[in-house]
């Protein structure tokens, strides 16, 4: 095995590999420690874990900011509008609208969490606000 090994990590180009005397250990290019995969049974098991847990990390991350972004507040009309799923402009019935359907899940009284009521209800505020400064502009 630690042959196969040696004679894989010689036969990569010397841009895919280098020698740290001080650590005295060699330093791979991805793509020479996936050559090296290939020939060697156990780099490429481990490479195969090493692959999937950066999926999972990837994924775990992904979640917590879609998490951290369902809690952050709307500061802007537009953010408003589409934190409520809706087009910008949308007319007030269908803010409305989209407020009840979104406090069936999102009310603490139903198991939804307090901040998302609240992101939900400013909003709507700001949502209101630019309709009123709308009609207040054209009367």
């Amino acid at each position: 095995m630690f042959l196969a090994g040696k004679a894989a990590l010689m036969d990569l180009p010397r841009e895919a590999r280098r020698w740290n005397p001080e650590r005295k250990m060699w330093r791979l290019s991805e793509a020479g420690l996936r050559q090296v995969a290939k020939t060697v049974p156990c780099v490429r098991d481990k490479l195969v874990w090493w692959d999937a847990r950066v999926a999972e990390v990837a994924a775990e991350q992904a979640k917590e900011a879609a998490q951290r972004n369902r809690f952050t507040l709307p500061r802007s009309v537009a953010e408003a509008f589409a934190a409520l799923g809706l087009p910008m402009g949308e007319p007030l019935p269908a803010v409305r609208q989209a407020r009840r359907r979104l406090a069936r899940s999102e009310h603490p009284d139903v198991g939804g969490e307090t901040r998302a009521m609240q992101r939900l209800n400013i909003a709507v505020d700001l949502c209101e606000r630019w309709w009123q400064e709308r009609q207040t502009r054209v009367s």
